[in-house]
């Protein structure tokens, strides 16, 4: 890595603790910062660290590192203990959810039919029939049909399912699927 920065000697007038001729080291902070900042801004930086470093400004300047580390460090406290919260709230919501789901009429169906997805064994224990359940799932939500009727084509298979004498509540299937719901 190229040496961004040359060492700066003493300057008549002004006090310095690091005899001319050494090179002072940047900290970690100016090495970082200068990895943001443009190939011109970071010379100046460094020079700037450096000047710190070296002349009368240590003492403040390890000050403000002192305390940028113990805020970052807060910082990083803060942050860790608010991801245990939503961590624990996620948890304590699932299990709350679970514990519901486990105490519905749904999960009943699902124990009965484990190859049925949730939302299917949730419309099966509501009694709602939707276009695309299969006709066990069906006959599993309204029951039975009073009537039914089937005619086959050479695509596919239809069927009527009457509930009521009138045939004004019925389902019509295609292959073995709800394609219509009447009511």
């Amino acid at each position: 890595m190229p040496l961004l920065w040359r060492p700066r000697a003493a300057t008549p007038g002004r006090l310095c603790e690091q005899p001319a001729g050494t090179a002072a080291r940047p900290s970690y902070w100016a090495m970082e910062e200068r990895m943001r900042q443009p190939a011109v801004c970071r010379l100046g930086l460094a020079l700037a660290c450096v000047g710190a470093l070296a002349c009368g400004g240590s003492e403040e300047y390890k000050a403000r590192e002192a305390t940028k580390a113990a805020r970052d460090v807060k910082v990083q406290e803060r942050m860790a203990a608010r991801e245990h919260e939503a961590t624990k709230q996620a948890e304590a919501k699932a299990a709350a959810d679970d514990a519901a789901w486990r105490k519905s009429a749904a999960f009943k169906v699902q124990q009965k039919h484990p190859d049925w997805s949730r939302f299917v064994c949730e419309a099966v224990a509501k009694r709602a029939v939707f276009v695309g359940m299969t006709a066990e799932q069906a006959v599993a939500s309204w029951g039975k049909p009073r009537h039914t009727s089937e005619r086959t084509t050479a695509e596919a298979t239809h069927e009527v399912w009457c509930y009521d004498a009138a045939c004004k509540q019925k389902l019509g299937l295609t292959d073995g699927k709800v394609a219509l719901i009447e009511r």
